[in-house]
């Protein structure tokens, strides 16, 4: 039996009253504000760890009455985002993103998050924004008469979409630049591995983020009754803005794909181009080879083997033919 909640440096916690934001406190406030048997409707405590142990689970969920499969979720992390309801509580999992420019790279975290009448919880694993960034957006939101936990989960799931906008901006900054060496004369053949790696990236994404038009179209219908209707549209909002972004990613990748195959084009014309010369040079080699063969065989009987007038006949019409080849090469393109 754990008496108190554990205090953790990693930790933080926040007191709402009426919907509002009172104070920030120590964890060993909390104890005494969740022992209080009748809170407004809108009071609330928000408290948010940066991997928090079983300790503290165990702790909570003996005062908040968690699910155990919350509890479960929330200790590990690499959760697919998605979105759990249960009789007085959702549970969120989210995929957070920051863009590492150093090495080209997207990286990606988890953000758990356990919404009831009177509590927020909130689980941070991995590059994910801090408790206090979300916090201090929903201090400087709009105001709004449901200001309640789950207004506080439509801040948390609108500053994760938010923070996936840069991360898309730096992506196509990158293909842009792909499709840039593309088209250069001085494209590399590892190109097609860095294109390959951008479209893996893309695919990470989209993967973190294409789940949250189910989990935001399921708050938007209200099936479950943590969800006021007025607060609706503010799900479809960021419903909205998702859709943006996965139609960005979608866009992205098929630009990817394009490349690659355009990449495969351009090798193949160019492989097409050293043919055509390589065969142009044989055909312009061969005209002298063959005329310095048949005079190299030492025949007695062949003509002009005794003037030079014949000699340097042979040698001008071989030099002529040879000039001619090149010229006609050259006006096809092949040379």
């Amino acid at each position: 039996m754990v008496d108190s909640l554990p205090v953790a440096a990693s930790t933080e916690c926040a007191f709402y009253a009426g919907g509002q934001w009172v104070r920030d406190a120590g964890m060993d406030e909390v104890e005494s504000v969740l022992q209080n048997d009748d809170p407004r409707e809108d009071d609330f405590v928000w408290i948010s760890f940066q991997r928090a142990d079983r300790e503290n689970l165990e702790f909570l969920q003996q005062r908040l009455h968690l699910h155990e499969l919350t509890i479960e979720d929330m200790e590990a992390a690499h959760q697919r985002p998605k979105l759990e309801e249960f009789d007085h509580s959702l549970f969120a999992v989210l995929h957070t993103g920051g863009w590492d420019a150093t090495t080209t790279d997207v990286q990606i975290g988890e953000t758990h998050v356990a919404v009831g009448p009177h509590h927020v919880v909130t689980v941070h694993h991995g590059v994910t924004p801090a408790g206090s960034t979300f916090r201090e957006r929903c201090r400087n939101a709009p105001s709004h008469p449901e200001r309640g936990p789950i207004y506080a989960l439509h801040v948390i799931m609108d500053t994760v979409v938010d923070e996936w906008v840069p991360v898309i901006d730096s992506l196509e900054d990158w293909v842009e630049a792909l499709e840039a060496r593309l088209l250069a004369d001085d494209a590399k053949s590892d190109l097609i591995r860095e294109i390959h790696g951008a479209r893996a990236s893309i695919t990470r994404v989209r993967g973190a983020i294409a789940p949250l038009v189910e989990i935001t179209n399921r708050l938007t219908q209200g099936r479950n009754d943590l969800v006021p209707t007025a607060l609706r549209p503010y799900f479809r909002d960021v419903h909205d803005h998702v859709l943006r972004l996965t139609d960005r990613l979608d866009g992205l990748r098929e630009l990817t794909g394009a490349a690659v195959q355009t990449h495969v084009a351009l090798v193949s014309l160019r492989q097409n181009d050293i043919t055509k010369k390589l065969a142009s040079w044989a055909a312009i080699i061969a005209v002298p080879t063959m005329v310095a063969g048949v005079y190299g065989m030492n025949f007695e009987n062949l003509p002009g083997l005794s003037s030079k007038i014949v000699l340097a006949g042979v040698t001008a019409a071989t030099l002529a033919v040879c000039v001619g080849l090149f010229a006609r090469f050259r006006q096809v393109g092949w040379l």
